[in-house]
């Protein structure tokens, strides 16, 4: 007879026949998955999220190769009240020690960018004036209101109201190392610990808010998964009614978290905040493919005395339906081929062989676990004598609701339809959004510092536009930055300038002009030895800011807020610059905010198709597993029922779609269409000896209580995460949460009227599995 499982299932036949090998291997897999374990290593790839092969990416991935991101500085936020001469002085003094840091290699101050004058004034060269004799050689401190004035900085390093103040910090090595982020950390909170009581000091930058979400993942997904593994041990004991049967079940989803781990770290990837959420979505699947495998397996051990042999029938009636449900899962993953994101492609790759994991697990796992069990004196009994009564009370429920539905078919049809039309039109109308700080609670001191830094220091986001205008003589190979008459250049620049801080007045705006009013204000001249020296001297943060790395391209970069429509900002910026040098006007504003505003409605909107993707290719995929075309419908609308009925309710709240939301919704279809794949199974496999409606009722009486269960495990299995310290995850497990929710109701509401009709055909109807 034919599998709807495409013979997959065929592979626990083996672990049947040959139980101490597969006891052996399993144990065996499962030390070297401890192995991986202690090998994985967590990274911040944030910007891998929007990066592939698109414009977008591609101009992102210039401006890094150019000048580096501004975005991925790191800043000591300072409070103090700097009015004060004394605690003016006491930051400086501080700034002085974070200098002196071990992980730190340079820094940035209002008093580093004072200090460039005094420098210049000691250097020598053609094109650079001197300071007057009988200037003492060292200035005196300016007053702050000069500081935070400064042409430099504009209120980036020291606020206008002289409360809050910036030490950008250059580390030793990358900055999305997290290694490096907890020990810079580290040394700051140390040296914060003897700072003055006049001065209070925390680590700031985009950066450490998403190694703090990282971190705070790592510490609390043990946790989580510890949760889950004792909330669905509990959902065993209910539907069981036995301690011993869920320590059974237990077994596959133990073993598929710690080989889902252990294969990240012995494959040498590194763990992200978008790969922390396989673990517990793969716990949740393992525990509710074993809760349908041991639940068949004890009727069968018991009517045979227990002979573990018995157990190849499990493996043959069970099975099929375990990989059908584990394929269409692993296609709902591998959908997200069409993201456009490497770090989601990716995420999609690992996630497919996850669940092909959990697939294979409970074929080798789940015989090897049972055939121990039974050796140490388990002695499972059948459902009507081993069951909870919260069992039985689910299969009244569950078949009286199948009767129902079976006698109402056609009107519950209309109903059913209906409903996809009106979540349908509700879906169309969500919209996507992206939030820098999505990660990261409001009410955590990184968030309070975030908006101390919208609010007084300019803003979050630097966006740098790279602009056609070069310092290096034409056609010179090698030239030196300002070499060959920068005077044009510099008139270009002056006037792109000028056109950025008239279109956006209250935004702190740094180019090359900005170096020349200071050196003018200096007494300076603007030659080329001076330029050049000066670059050699300042800080990276304002060379990066105003010129590229080779010193050949002028750059300007202007300061947004994250209440900024940032796309729209970086829009009108180029807008401006091309008005401005009255030419045609090709350059891309970037950055890694322009490149998360830019890429990320792309990439929801393609999620958003990848979902309706998933959703029609598991229909097919289970019309061609039961080999009739007419259950690509029957499949399709309780499918496509929850995931737009999730869309319409975030239109409904005025709540944008997420990148966690979408990807919420398109895992917990895979793994809901699970209730589908069995239910359907059931009732073909009744109605060889059953009327169609009969059939159908018969069906929900076996698997209702069984997918009841599941659904709860896998729902109260997320659950955890909803009490996340990332927001961001907290959003995934809850639109998870609910799309399975809504998966079951549409099972259990809408299926068996779906099921009767067809089955009331009578032509046509595949082969059912059996063993």
């Amino acid at each position: 007879m034919r599998s709807i499982g495409f013979g997959a299932e065929r592979l626990g036949l083996l672990a049947v026949r040959y139980p101490w090998l597969a006891l052996g291997l399993s144990l065996a897999l499962f030390v070297v998955s401890l192995a991986g374990l202690l090998q994985l290593r967590y990274v911040d790839d944030a910007w891998r999220v929007f990066s592939g092969d698109n414009a977008v990416s591609n101009s992102y991935d210039r401006l890094l190769a150019m000048t580096g991101n501004a975005s991925d500085s790191f800043f000591v936020i300072v409070e103090g009240n700097f009015a004060d001469p004394t605690v003016l002085n006491s930051f400086r003094v501080f700034a002085d020690r974070v200098a002196q840091l071990p992980s730190v290699d340079r820094v940035a101050t209002v008093f580093s960018l004072a200090d460039l004058g005094e420098t210049l004034d000691l250097a020598a060269g053609p094109g650079l004036e001197m300071a007057p004799a009988g200037e003492t050689a060292r200035r005196p401190l300016p007053l702050p209101e000069e500081l935070a004035a400064h042409p430099l900085s504009q209120g980036l390093l020291l606020s206008q109201d002289l409360s809050l103040a910036a030490i950008a910090v250059d580390p030793h090595g990358d900055p999305r190392d997290l290694e490096m982020l907890r020990q810079l950390r580290g040394e700051v909170t140390h040296l914060v610990g003897s700072a003055p009581p006049s001065l209070t000091a925390h680590l700031s930058g985009l950066p450490v808010a998403r190694g703090q979400a990282i971190e705070s993942l790592v510490r609390e997904q043990p946790l989580l998964l510890g949760f889950g593994l004792a909330i669905g041990f509990l959902c065993g004991v209910l539907l069981l009614g036995r301690l011993v049967d869920a320590l059974v079940i237990a077994s596959v989803p133990i073993f598929t978290v710690t080989a889902t781990y252990g294969a990240i770290g012995l494959s040498g990837l590194q763990m992200t905040a978008l790969l922390n959420n396989l673990p517990l979505l793969i716990l949740a699947l393992g525990f509710a493919t074993s809760m349908h495998l041991v639940y068949d397996a004890r009727r069968r051990l018991h009517e045979t005395d227990y002979d573990f042999v018995t157990l190849r029938a499990t493996v043959l009636k069970i099975g099929p339906a375990c990989a059908l449900s584990a394929f269409t899962t692993m296609l709902a993953f591998l959908s997200f081929e069409v993201s456009g994101s490497d770090a989601i492609r990716e995420f999609g790759r690992i996630g497919a062989l996850a669940v092909f994991g959990v697939f294979l697990a409970a074929m080798l796992v789940h015989p090897a676990s049972v055939f121990i069990a039974l050796r140490l004196g388990w002695r499972p009994l059948p459902a009507e004598r081993g069951d909870s009564r919260l069992a039985r009370w689910f299969q009244a429920q569950a078949a009286t609701l199948a009767r129902w539905l079976t006698r109402h078919r056609r009107a519950a049809l209309v109903v059913g339809l209906l409903l996809v039309l009106l979540a349908g039109y509700g879906s169309s109308r969500v919209a996507p959004g992206y939030s820098a700080l999505e990660q990261i609670p409001s009410s955590s001191q990184t968030y309070r510092i975030a908006q101390l830094v919208e609010e007084k220091l300019g803003g979050l986001h630097p966006i740098q536009l790279p602009l056609p205008i070069s310092f290096s003589a034409a056609g010179g190979d090698g030239a030196s930055a300002f070499e060959g008459g920068p005077l044009q250049a510099l008139a270009q620049v002056r006037r792109v300038h000028h056109a950025v801080e008239a279109t956006f007045p209250d935004r702190p705006v740094l180019s090359m002009t900005s170096v020349i009013r200071w050196l003018e204000g200096q007494g300076l001249s603007a030659g080329s030895a001076t330029l050049n020296h000066l670059f050699e001297t300042a800080p990276p943060l304002l060379g990066r800011s105003v010129v590229s790395a080779d010193g050949t391209t002028a750059m300007i970069t202007l300061w947004a807020r994250e209440t900024d429509d940032i796309g729209a900002v970086a829009e009108e910026l180029e807008r401006v610059a091309g008005r401005a040098l009255e030419r045609d006007f090709d350059q891309k504003a970037s950055g890694f905010s322009v490149l998360a505003a830019r890429a990320a409605p792309s990439v929801i909107e393609r999620l958003q198709f990848g979902l309706i993707l998933a959703a029609v290719g598991a229909a097919a995929l289970m019309a061609l597993a039961f080999r009739s075309f007419a259950v690509l419908p029957l499949c399709l609308l309780p499918n496509l029922l929850p995931v737009l009925a999730v869309g319409a309710l975030l239109a409904a709240l005025g709540v944008d779609l997420t990148l966690a939301t979408a990807l919420a919704m398109t895992v917990a279809l895979g793994i809901a269409v699970d209730d589908t794949v069995h239910m359907t199974s059931a009732a073909l496999e009744a109605r060889r000896f059953h009327a169609s409606a009969d059939a159908v009722v018969v069906a929900a009486r076996s698997v209702g209580p069984v997918l009841i269960v599941t659904t709860v495990v896998l729902m109260v299995g997320l659950a955890p995460a909803l009490f996340s310290w990332s927001p961001a995850t907290a959003a995934f497990a809850a639109f998870a949460i609910v799309t399975i929710g809504l998966a079951l109701v549409a099972d259990l509401g809408v299926l068996p009227a779906l099921l009767a009709i067809y089955l009331g055909r009578g032509r046509g109807l595949p082969e059912a599995e059996t063993s």
